[in-house]
């Protein structure tokens, strides 16, 4: 084990008594946890952790100000509202597209009082699900990271950090009121 080897065991031994710490302040109520299912959005206050299970080819997309403890959580499964069915009119209202979900979290960060100058961004998912696959068509993942991002960009929120691509679907956890992200995959954890 090299130097830097050291350094990323200890940090996944930080990493990992965090999460665990996060999961003890649940259960003992001190915190609440959101879960945010496919197509859904939520936004919380410092008492919350919002998180984002089976985040494959999807994206968790984290909106937070960062001098306020508010934030906001979108699990994203498609890049855009013009991916669903023709004829659907309740596209335009369905959180699981990039182009209806971060649009929809600015306005409510607004709402609850956030400045869009100290929204910033914290993205994970968007993983290849189908391997054995080059077509471009298929990397759903991909097209979703570029979505949101691009759209954030319009915004003019910066992604401060990400764990994105791979090939492994992630659990990702947001602590409102420390403004830290942590991932989850089966061979690995971080914090963002």
């Amino acid at each position: 084990m090299g130097e830097g080897d050291a350094g990323t065991a200890a940090s996944l031994d930080i990493v990992k008594r965090e999460w665990m710490d996060i999961d003890c302040a649940v259960k003992e109520q001190k915190m609440q946890e959101v879960m945010v299912d496919i197509g859904e959005c939520a936004i919380g206050d410092a008492s919350k952790v919002l998180v984002c299970l089976g985040l494959g080819s999807c994206v968790g997309v984290v909106i937070f100000d960062i001098n306020r403890k508010v934030a906001g959580l979108a699990h994203v499964m498609l890049a855009s509202k013009s991916m669903g069915f023709a004829g659907s009119e309740s596209l335009n209202l369905s959180k699981k597209f990039a182009d209806v979900a971060v649009p929809y979290l600015v306005e409510s960060l607004l709402k609850a009082g956030c400045a869009k100058g100290a929204m910033r961004s914290k993205i994970a998912g968007g993983a290849q699900m189908f391997k054995d696959s080059s077509d471009e068509l298929f990397d759903i993942g991909r097209r979703n990271v570029a979505s949101v991002k691009e759209i954030l960009k319009g915004y003019n929120i910066p992604v401060i950090s990400e764990d994105i691509y791979g090939s492994e679907g992630r659990t990702m956890k947001f602590v409102v009121d420390t403004s830290k992200a942590y991932v989850r995959t089966k061979s690995r954890m971080i914090a963002l």
